[in-house]
């Protein structure tokens, strides 16, 4: 039985992107019976955690002494004792730097390379410069969500590409009917953290240059709390005239993000960088024509099922706008390639390739 000890800290109570990536990992895990696992999940001290009903699962308490540094230090001391044959680090770069076992470490994406000043806060910055390249020197295995992460991650640290597997993300919403455009709303949505690497100033820019009626017709409504940076994005809108037919909704649950990109005309996400592009993947997944970004990993998750912008281009972003509204025939084209294109992605393959590295590292040990 294979004995896999997992950071999961990020697992207790509502689990936020990079959570929701490991509970999809593991819940897949758990469904399958040709495979025997021991899952030993390490957790802070007073936590909670869903997956606790499983034979396949242990859950250890390590408290939380100061600093994280001292959790991984102190999580990496028993690892031996609990019979863990190959540790996996979803969200942290420390662990490989500790453990005494083999340590498989994810990379979710590099802008803190590649967008500074738009990437993260400094102290975000400062903990990932220090520890990244350590950690890749350390990882018995990476594992990146994207070609383009496992590019970046080579021109980055020089790490050989032997060392990468590449295991794409997949739609985190439950998959509902896709509806036709009579029966949608005539909205473009967004869905994402309001920060600066989202470049929510082109989007409102872009969709300022929309005709009065347009915008009248085509309210522009962006789903996401606030992130780091204080833009006030708001008054941004009342600067371009366009505060009336612009919608901040705030956090918005999964059950009201199922209806919206469902119903939505048009997904339009003009991100910088991305080291995936869950949002894209999400709508295209309810057949949501999608306009994105040219840049980083968009153009592999999109490929040809939507259209991809330069980012800084606020006209080029535009035009696509307009485009969708004129013809409805590239719209019902691009719906219907984007249905496709999602369903490439899925939680069992991520699961099966990220299992499979992980007896790879076990087996390569002994």
């Amino acid at each position: 039985m294979l004995c896999i000890g997992i950071d999961a800290r990020e697992l207790v109570g509502q689990p936020a992107g990079k959570g929701q990536y490991l509970k999809r990992i593991l819940e897949s895990w758990l469904q399958q019976t040709d495979v025997s696992l021991k899952l030993i999940l390490y957790i802070q001290e007073g936590h909670t955690l869903e997956l606790t009903s499983s034979q396949y699962v242990n859950v250890v308490m390590q408290p939380q002494k100061g600093r994280a540094v001292l959790w991984h230090r102190n999580v990496s001391k028993r690892l031996v004792n609990d019979g863990v044959a190959v540790f996996f680090a979803p969200f942290s770069y420390q662990s490989a730097i500790w453990n005494s076992v083999p340590t498989v470490t994810t990379v979710h994406d590099l802008a803190i390379f590649l967008l500074p000043g738009v990437s993260h806060n400094r102290r975000a910055q400062l903990i990932e410069k220090i520890f990244l390249k350590r950690c890749i020197r350390k990882s018995a295995a990476l594992i990146a969500v994207s070609q383009s992460t496992a590019h970046d991650l080579v021109q980055v640290s020089a790490v050989s590409p032997k060392k990468i597997i590449i295991t794409p993300l997949a739609p985190l919403l439950e998959p509902a009917e896709a509806l036709p455009l009579a029966k949608r709303n005539a909205y473009f949505l967004f869905v994402g953290t309001l920060e600066p690497r989202k470049n929510i100033p082109i989007l409102l820019q872009a969709y300022a240059l929309l005709s009065v009626d347009e915008r009248k017709n085509h309210p522009l409504m962006l789903a996401g709390k606030p992130g780091w940076g204080g833009e006030n994005y708001q008054q941004m809108a009342r600067e371009l005239a366009i505060e009336t037919t612009v919608q901040f909704l705030g956090y918005v649950p999964n059950e009201k993000l199922i209806e919206l990109y469902k119903h939505a005309y048009i997904f339009v996400y003009p991100s910088l960088y991305e080291g995936f592009g869950l949002p894209v993947v999400e709508a295209m997944a309810y057949g949501t024509p999608v306009i994105t970004s040219n840049t980083s990993s968009l153009p592999e998750v999109v490929g040809d099922a939507g259209v991809l912008c330069d980012p800084a281009d606020a006209q080029a972003l535009s035009f696509a706008m307009k485009h969708y509204l004129q013809d409805e025939d590239f719209w019902q084209q691009k719906s219907t390639a984007a249905l496709t294109a999602a369903k490439k992605f899925t939680w069992e393959a991520t699961a099966k390739t990220t299992l499979a590295m992980l007896e790879n590292v076990s087996q390569s040990k002994n």
